[in-house]
């Protein structure tokens, strides 16, 4: 069994958000030079011995929760469900494998 590491699960995220934003990155430079987020983002938030799933829910990075604190494995797992669950939409299957090649 390999190794869950926080790049792994950083590189997944960044694959769901490119499939489902259409960009992996979550902050960006306004047209003044303001620093902003992506309303809609996904992060994966690592912090008291675990890693947490939020979303991003204003352009000044306020996140909300979406999964409680779980292990590097059992995040991995969670993403990997929720890949494959994009990958059985009709709408979203061109997209991924585009996403699957950037990487």
């Amino acid at each position: 069994m390999q190794r869950v590491t926080n790049k792994k699960l950083q590189n997944t995220i960044g694959t769901i958000n490119f499939v489902v934003n259409g960009n992996r990155k979550i902050w960006f430079k306004d047209s003044e030079g303001n620093l902003k987020s992506r309303v809609g983002m996904l992060k994966v938030d690592k912090n008291y011995g675990g890693y947490q799933l939020t979303k991003i829910v204003n352009d000044g990075g306020g996140e909300t929760d979406l999964t409680h604190r779980l292990s590097a494995r059992e995040m991995f797992y969670f993403l990997q469900g929720y890949l494959l669950r994009m990958e059985q939409s009709a709408i979203s299957r061109t997209k991924l494998n585009e996403a699957r090649e950037v990487v």
